[in-house]
């Protein structure tokens, strides 16, 4: 059976937003994690700076959550930590918990229930068959 060209648009369509999901999805969790991880941090000394090594995964993960919020960046002309500026963990936890604010106002923005009350991810105006979780705002 021969495959048309709009039938392999359509599969490299889904693939490019399966791989946006994927990717959503990897680094928000890296950034919980990252998040938590400074909160200990934090605990112990709130004043305390980055080394120069977590400074540089948490800008690669702003950076990251950047290429996917693109105009919905949770603080206006911010990409990322200022490497000579090194911030403290407390400066970086701040962020991370914007930044998963805005993350999930996305994910929020793009997922449904089904009449069974599962949630899944939105493609193309469709319910895709993708799951996840509900909002986090109906988890209170």
């Amino acid at each position: 059976m021969a495959t048309s060209k709009s039938d392999k648009r359509i599969a490299r369509t889904v693939k490019a937003q399966q791989v946006d999901i994927d990717e959503f999805e990897a680094v928000d969790a890296q950034i919980v994690s990252a998040r938590d991880e400074l909160l200990i941090l934090v605990k112990k000394s709130p004043h305390d700076a980055l080394s120069k090594f977590k400074l540089s995964l948490v800008n690669g993960l702003l950076g990251r959550a950047n290429g996917l919020l693109v105009k919905d960046r949770p603080i206006a002309n911010f990409e990322q930590f200022d490497v000579d500026e090194i911030p403290s963990a407390s400066d970086a936890v701040i962020v991370l918990g914007q930044y998963l604010a805005a993350l999930e106002n996305l994910r929020a923005r793009n997922i449904k229930a089904n009449r069974y009350g599962q949630w899944y991810w939105v493609i193309d105006g469709e319910i895709s068959e993708r799951r996840t979780y509900g909002p986090r705002s109906l988890e209170k």
